[in-house]
């Protein structure tokens, strides 16, 4: 096991761009004429992408938030760099137009906060082929190799091409993504790098509620429960009549999900009837459940609050999309497979473009264990990754 920091990246690494330059991967010439893939600048990406998972930049950590936008800024100085901020939170829109164009044909998707971690976890490191680190998978190695790639290509594009960078990802992307859509930011087709694709193309996704239900009563001491109402048996009788409606699905599942996710009273003391409860519910719904929130609502009693905390709707790009089909044409000798078309479950900055006429997926390399102790993301991945968007950007007319 090897750390990787700026003194030996190098040695490390630099096996992998001699053992890759000598797969069938590379080539210079293919069948509609577009050329020149060479050798994957593997060295440059991985040092990139260990540059950021050594950035704590989670929600609580604004000064790192500020510190690794502004490497990424710095880094694509070479193209035109937008600043948006909102609420204090920045977010880049790298382009090769000028200042304050809007529309694109083509706009990458990346994030580079991270949600909370154990301090060794920014530490990255180099395993077996794979790099390990926070954020390694979601989705920092995925925005370096958009970094690189973007910067690479600057003189090479004609057409309006962007790359989105956010730093509120994983606090539902209101100040990042969100903004710039709101701002007029729109692209023909999105690519997202998000986590969880693993070389599949996310062309479908679930909606999704995050709700906050609110039972109050009335205290009491706890040995004369007569005398009180009690929140946390009232929202209990409801939460179980919502998972006898919604039960946990034990494996993959694409229906609609409900979860709940916490439970919260002010109460403190031990001997006392709580007066007031509160529970978070995760939804997850299809196309076939726009009207979910009725649902719950009619599993509710009327002295139950409901508040809607956060919305966004299902997404679906037509598996017959022009850019898809080049993706997969493309992919294919790069993988020597075929690649599936399959519904996400979790979220992305994508959601945010939902309604605004934009096609988009999600499409990243592959890794494991996102916000878990040991993520990794696998290097011959980034790699390909690497490849199939390289040739792809230079195959879009």
């Amino acid at each position: 096991m090897k750390k990787l920091d700026d003194t030996n990246i190098i040695d490390t690494l630099s096996s992998y761009n001699e053992n890759y330059s000598t797969q069938t991967h590379d080539w210079t010439t293919d069948s509609i004429g577009t050329a020149i893939l060479t050798k994957t600048p593997i060295t440059e990406i991985i040092s990139l992408a260990s540059k950021l998972i050594s950035f704590r930049s989670t929600a609580e950590n604004h000064e790192e938030r500020e510190s690794i936008v502004a490497l990424a800024s710095n880094y694509m100085k070479d193209l035109t760099v937008d600043v948006y901020e909102s609420n204090a939170i920045k977010s880049l829109l790298v382009h090769n137009n000028k200042p304050g164009t809007k529309h694109f044909k083509i706009l990458l998707n990346g994030h580079l906060d991270v949600v909370p971690g154990k301090d060794e976890q920014y530490v990255p490191y180099e395993k077996n082929g794979r790099l390990y680190g926070k954020g390694a998978y979601d989705m920092k190695a995925a925005v370096a190799v958009m970094m690189t790639l973007l910067k690479e290509l600057n003189k090479d594009i004609h057409y309006p091409i962007a790359l989105q960078i956010t730093s509120d990802e994983e606090q539902s992307g209101i100040n990042g993504a969100k903004y710039q859509v709101d701002q007029g930011v729109r692209g023909e087709f999105i690519l997202s790098g998000e986590c969880g694709s693993n070389f599949h193309i996310k062309n479908e996704a679930k909606g999704g509620y995050f709700l906050r239900l609110l039972a109050e009563g009335k205290a009491s001491h706890g040995a004369y429960p007569w005398n009180g109402d009690n929140a946390i048996s009232k929202l209990y009788r409801v939460l179980h009549k919502i998972h006898e409606k919604y039960p946990s699905p034990q494996e993959e599942s694409h229906n609609t999900t409900v979860s709940v996710t916490k439970i919260h009273s002010t109460n403190n003391a031990t001997n006392r009837i709580p007066d007031h409860c509160e529970a978070g519910l995760d939804i997850r719904y299809t196309v076939a459940d726009t009207d979910i929130i009725d649902r719950i609502k009619s599993l509710l009693p009327k002295d139950i609050a409901l508040e809607i905390i956060v919305s966004w709707p299902p997404l679906k790009t037509a598996a017959d999309n022009k850019y898809i089909q080049l993706l997969k044409s493309i992919s294919q000798p790069v993988l020597q497979k075929d690649l599936p078309l399959v519904m996400g479950h979790g979220t992305s900055d994508l959601m945010r473009f939902a309604g605004t006429g934009c096609d988009g997926i999600e499409f990243g390399p592959i890794g494991g264990n996102q916000h878990q102790d040991d993520e990794w993301v696998d290097i011959q991945s980034l790699a390909d990754y690497y490849q199939i968007l390289k040739k792809f950007l230079l195959s879009v007319k």
